[in-house]
């Protein structure tokens, strides 16, 4: 039975998917499936049903790997993610990869649309919706779970890195800041296989991952992802086949979503939005001994 001992636990929008793929291309190294989620008992997400035999079988490809791990971004966020890690993998080693708080912010509201979690189109009118949800007011359908919503929250990194320090030990985490990853994935990437310990001249295929994604209409796109129970049933009548049910909303979904370059946030409430994080990022930065003064600019 494989556990695993590699963990990429946040931030959310940070890197975080590429990460995963580059380090899955390294012949030492098994990735399995991104977001399980099976830790992080305070965050109620829908994947945490998952079994422990359930969970451990997605590690099964990795037999006769140095590293078997897994991504998925909310457990930098969960209180009780840390703990719970390694207390079932206590000699894990933890990545976290950090952007922005700002930048993370909007990159964050925008992949909630297109998951169909959010359906406040307005980044601005949803960060000061936050309040409102806590208080379960104002909220989408079907959120996969709160905490993806909790936009100021989610980018309050200094504690989020704090606890992983305390519970591993800081020669155990890895933190990627995200800027440093996007100029330069080599160098980063290199740094990442020397602090796993594995061959550092592999050189993975830099494709780009996950790109920005803008829906086009958002009460379409929440149709399509949460679609009525009736019109679900007629769908699964009209086409018995799943695959090809698949496909076709599938299809459906990509005509109402474009790639582009993201809209720039207004500048006089991405000042506030600064204001809001600076003492969290002041504070970070002695964490981490590393100016990050430069994302309040």
């Amino acid at each position: 039975m494989i556990k695993p001992n590699l963990f990429i636990v946040g931030a959310a929008k940070s890197g975080t998917t590429a990460m995963n793929d580059f380090l899955n291309q390294h012949p030492d190294i098994f990735m399995a499936k991104k977001e399980l989620h099976f830790f992080g008992s305070d965050l109620n997400i829908n994947q945490s049903t998952l079994t422990e035999q359930e969970y451990l079988d997605f590690f099964k490809e990795g037999q006769g790997k140095k590293i078997t791990g897994e991504s998925s971004v909310w457990y930098l966020f969960s209180k009780k993610a840390a703990a719970e890690i390694k207390a079932f993998s206590s000699d894990a080693k933890i990545i976290i990869m950090l952007r922005n708080p700002v930048e993370m912010m909007r990159a964050l509201h925008q992949q909630n649309i297109y998951d169909g979690n959010e359906d406040i189109a307005g980044f601005e009118e949803a960060v000061l919706a936050v309040t409102d949800r806590k208080n379960g007011r104002r909220l989408p359908k079907s959120p996969e779970h709160l905490s993806c919503l909790l936009y100021l929250d989610a980018v309050k990194y200094y504690k989020q890195v704090k606890r992983y320090f305390d519970v591993f030990g800081k020669e155990n985490v890895c933190v990627i800041i995200y800027d440093d990853f996007k100029s330069d994935n080599s160098e980063v990437y290199r740094y990442v296989l020397n602090f796993l310990q594995v061959d550092t001249t592999f050189e993975p295929v830099y494709d780009i991952i996950n790109p920005y994604k803008e829906v086009g209409n958002i009460a379409v796109h929440q149709f399509i992802k949460h679609p009525p129970n009736k019109l679900r049933e007629m769908v699964r009548m009209a086409i018995p086949y799943k695959p090809l049910r698949h496909f076709f909303m599938d299809t459906i979904s990509r005509w109402n979503v474009k790639t582009s370059e993201r809209q720039p946030i207004n500048e006089q409430f991405k000042k506030k939005l600064q204001e809001e994080v600076a003492e969290d990022v002041m504070q970070l930065s002695k964490l981490l001994q590393t100016d990050l003064t430069f994302w309040l600019k």
